[in-house]
């Protein structure tokens, strides 16, 4: 039987949510809460149909555990065909930012802030 990743044996620390955090199995909190926070701001930049064409400088920081080895920190950019740099950065915080002329906008799951009340009064696309 082939296997999709080297055999290891049996450990708790590999089961439940911890699966996320070991390479074999996973990419971290790139592919974990990579999907929840970049769709908003795809959204932003109507970009939802599309991805990036090119990812710049990209780094991490990665844990000196035998097990869990996904970056515990990272930064990168991802560059889209119409011009817009998507800038990914994890140091904890999980939220979006959207940055242009005007000021500044970021919302988490749970608020939002933005560099001006004006900002925050502009209409809403239907759906």
């Amino acid at each position: 039987m082939a296997w999709p990743c080297a055999y290891a044996p049996y450990a708790r620390a590999r089961c439940h949510v911890n699966f996320r955090w070991i390479l074999d199995y996973s990419g971290g909190q790139v592919t974990d809460w990579g999907g929840h926070h970049p769709d908003c701001a795809q959204w932003g930049m109507d970009t939802e149909y599309t991805g990036p064409i090119e990812i710049r400088n990209a780094k991490g920081v990665f844990p000196p555990d035998e097990l869990w080895n996904t970056a515990t920190e990272y930064y990168f950019e991802a560059l889209y065909k119409n011009g817009v740099t998507m800038i990914r950065i994890y140091q904890g915080a999980r939220r979006v930012t959207w940055e242009g002329e005007d000021g500044w906008v970021w919302a988490d799951r749970g608020k939002h802030e933005a560099s001006s009340p004006e900002i925050t009064e502009v209409g809403h696309r239907p759906g």
